[in-house]
């Protein structure tokens, strides 16, 4: 039977210009079997420029009524976009998203919700609805960090503007669907722009000493001091003397330059030279809506106020106590008080100002962009937004590179890290706005990080011929070998000659440096020098990780006869005579396991051995180590002052790699760096260590750092290290969970490709994963809760 619906689509997703541009804006769908007509709505008078639909099955329309037909039916996300003009000449750009349901009847899903911000907090309320039942509720709060609750409270580090998600999954006569609706969120932390203040005491002989107490979101250029007698001064603690005593109007203007742009402050007030009487404070409080500012004076003075004087910084002004403006456009503008005043026949003034932000209802611009690598070439993908018109592109590809394309393709000389930054400029209501948005970046040029592996041939004599076939991103400058006799050697392909023959463990450490920064990897394997298979008999044994350290072994040897005996020795003094023994080990560490069985084939007894070695993660044990990479700093301006917070265990020595995200490298434990420009960079510290038989271990650790944002500021350490084993890893890993928290884990490889995503229950303590399908390499974890991240790394290797 031919089924035919009809769909009615409101406003639920994004709104550049406010919701009263965009209210009448809708679109509504017909479907016929799994093909849907699509109709826009735009109120009268409106002039429509342009369009542009995603039909939630990768396919795109830019006609305002497009017809689309799905391969499959279901439910799917479906958005318009529209700009264009208004009756009023002004120019509008409206979004709106919603599902389609293909061969159903259901009513459309909305994911809308309402929020509320106090400080760095803002607490979220779903008000998403939908057909049948909704089965879960995922948050992304723009800043990295997720939650599944359904009414989460999110606490942002930094203040500013952040595009907050909400995307809800339900299911509906056996169908699934989903929705996503976005909005900007802005946090404010309370903290106002630069703010101009002092203190100062009153010394003998009318010597007066200030100090400068004014903070800024950057380094204070300059000091500019107006003493209230005709002296000045332009540093930042200056001592003045007056000619005679009395009330003095001092003020300070203090300047500087972020790479958001310059700011300048002043602040003043009354200083009484010989006097017994308190200043005067000429303080205010403020709250916003839309484009109204409602001012409260806190002012005090001794005496009686005689006059209150407000210069709301738009040229306005006003004499009343507490006054309400309405400002002009959106924006920051910088509102002082002035107050006049009488003590003891004595006439003082003072000043306070501070800066008000009125956003009049628009939202500000947002300039992500996605992107995906091949190699050492990269394409971008502009997601910027902004009300009214977006003017211009700039891209910063952080190699010295630009473009001014909207969704450019950039190929690099040298694998390694990126800090790709995207600008955009744009008019709205004749005021010019901009943003940037910066992401690292990772292309590898094809290249697979370093892996050390060797083949060898045995020949008379006990003479061993090994050759290197390691690959690495760059060359290789140092090749260490341990022949597991105590023999070493520093070359490519040497020749060793053991003294007995049996079972050695041999261990080749490849090193070198590329732009991206320092490599380091090892291999181990066990080598037989002599005749492995007397009499018929072919000793070998399969091994599989079990929980914590412990092993389980299995005997796959064959032989001629009967087996009458097999004996393990595990490496560290343990010992079994059974067929299929486990063993825990107690320390982490490369350990050689050895079986000997023993057939018997008409009265003869013939035995044979065979050796592996066997790799167990984590403990301290002369011949195995565990590093963890981490660390934390400070900032200032655009200096950063790292603290090295790395441990290693069964260590005898640490070298550390650094890399900036700039093209800057350092091995110092607790380097100091300069950025020439502020902005996002993606800083990464390799910790090497190094055990007493000269077997390595290796942990990275990255961070992206922002300068430039504040003066003085800290790198967190909300990325916290995971406890990973058995590593490396043959078949699967497990992985502790380090609290009760609901997580996603993804694991990626080097390039920073996803390679598997899962939910985690918060009441789960322990994931075990299947890796061995993996290609061999470093691979990286990432665990993600709504409040704490963590991360790890591991070895995949057959």
């Amino acid at each position: 039977m031919l089924k035919r619906l009809l769909f009615s689509f409101v406003l639920v997703a994004i709104s550049m210009v406010g919701y009263s541009q965009c209210a009448g804006i809708m679109f509504n769908a017909s479907v016929n079997n799994n093909t849907a007509t699509f109709v826009s709505t735009i109120p009268a008078g409106y002039v429509a420029s342009g369009y542009t639909w995603t039909f939630g099955d990768g396919g795109t329309a830019n006609s305002a009524n497009p017809v689309h037909t799905y391969a499959n039916a279901g439910w799917y996300n479906v958005c318009m976009t529209v700009w264009g003009v208004t009756p009023n000449n002004t120019i509008f750009q409206c979004s709106l998203c919603d599902s389609v349901n293909i061969s159903g009847g259901a009513q459309p899903c909305n994911s809308n919700y309402s929020s509320t911000t106090s400080g760095f907090t803002t607490n979220f309320t779903s008000l998403a609805t939908g057909p049948g039942t909704i089965t879960n509720y995922a948050w992304n709060f723009g800043d990295g960090n997720q939650s599944n609750l359904q009414n989460p409270a999110h606490t942002y580090a930094n203040a500013g503007w952040y595009n907050a998600c909400l995307t809800i999954y339900g299911i509906y006569n056996n169908v699934t669907y989903t929705c996503t609706y976005c909005d900007s969120v802005y946090v404010s932390g309370g903290a106002q722009p630069c703010v101009a203040s002092y203190n100062y005491s009153v010394g003998a002989n009318n010597v007066v000493s200030f100090t400068s107490t004014s903070t800024a979101p950057g380094p204070i250029s300059t000091y500019q001091w107006a003493f209230g007698d005709g002296g000045t001064a332009n540093t930042a603690n200056p001592v003045h003397t007056y000619a005679n005593p009395g009330w003095y109007n001092v003020c300070l203007t203090i300047s500087g330059q972020t790479i958001a742009g310059s700011f300048q402050c002043y602040f003043c007030d009354s200083v009484y030279v010989t006097g017994g009487a308190q200043p005067c404070n000429s303080n205010y409080s403020f709250i916003t809506s839309g484009l109204t500012a409602n001012f409260t004076s806190l002012a005090t003075g001794p005496g009686t106020i005689t006059n209150y004087a407000w210069n709301f910084g738009d040229g306005n002004q006003s004499n009343l106590q507490n006054p309400a403006h309405t400002y002009a456009n959106a924006g920051w503008y910088n509102a002082c008080l002035t107050i006049y005043g009488i003590y003891n026949n004595v006439t003082y003034t003072c000043t306070y100002c501070d800066s008000v932000y009125v956003s009049g209802g628009v939202q500000p611009c947002n300039s992500n962009y996605s992107f995906t690598t091949s190699g050492l070439s990269a394409n971008f993908t502009s997601l910027a937004t902004g009300p009214g018109t977006i003017t211009n592109y700039a891209w910063n590809f952080g190699d010295g590179n630009q473009s001014n394309l909207q969704n450019p393709a950039h190929t690099y000389a040298n694998a390694g890290w990126y800090n790709a930054c995207l600008t955009i400029y744009g008019i709205y209501n004749n005021v010019t706005y901009t943003c940037t948005y910066c992401d690292s970046i990772y292309v590898s040029g094809g290249a697979q990080p370093c892996v050390a592996s060797y083949n060898y041939t045995v020949g008379a004599n006990n003479v061993v011929s090994f050759t290197s076939t390691s690959t690495a991103p760059g060359p290789i400058s140092t090749y260490q070998w341990a022949f597991g006799d105590g023999g070493t050697a520093n070359t490519a392909n040497p020749v060793h000659t053991y003294a007995n023959p049996g079972w050695y463990n041999v261990c080749l450490t490849i090193s070198g440096q590329t732009a991206a920064g320092i490599f380091q990897c090892y291999y181990c394997d066990s080598v037989y020098i002599g005749n492995p298979n007397p009499g018929g008999c072919n000793p070998s044994f399969s091994f599989v990780y079990a929980a914590g350290n412990t092993i389980n072994f299995t005997n796959t040897s064959t032989g001629t006869g009967t087996l009458i005996s097999t004996n393990w020795t595990f490496g560290d003094g343990g010992t079994a005579a059974i067929a299929n023994p486990s063993h825990a080990y107690t320390f982490g560490g490369w350990y050689n396991v050895c079986l000997v069985v023993a057939y018997l084939n008409n009265n003869v007894t013939t035995t044979c051995t065979y050796c592996d070695s066997v790799y167990i993660q984590g403990g301290v044990n002369p011949g195995g180590c565990f590093v963890n990479a981490n660390y934390t700093g400070s900032i200032s301006g655009n200096t950063v002052s790292f603290t090295n917070l790395s441990t290693c265990t069964g260590c005898t020595s640490v070298s550390y790699a650094w890399n900036f995200g700039d093209g800057g490298t350092s091995s110092l434990t607790n380097p100091s760096h300069t950025y020439a420009n502020g902005g996002n960079y993606n800083v990464c510290l390799i910790a090497t260590g190094i055990d007493s038989i000269q077997q390595t271990c290796i942990d990275t650790f990255c961070y992206t750092v922002i300068v430039g944002a504040s003066s003085v500021n800290n790198v967190g350490t909300t990325l916290n290290s995971l406890e990973v084993y058995p590593n490396p890893s043959h078949d699967y890993i497990e992985v502790k969970l380090p609290s009760s928290d609901n997580f996603e884990l993804k694991i990626m490889d080097v390039a920073g490709k996803i390679i598997s995503t899962e939910k985690i229950d918060k009441n789960i303590q322990k994931i075990k994963l299947d890796v061995s399908k993996y290609a061999n390499g470093m691979y990286y974890l990432q665990l993600n809760s709504a409040s704490t991240k963590y991360h790890s790394s591991f070895i995949k290797q057959e």
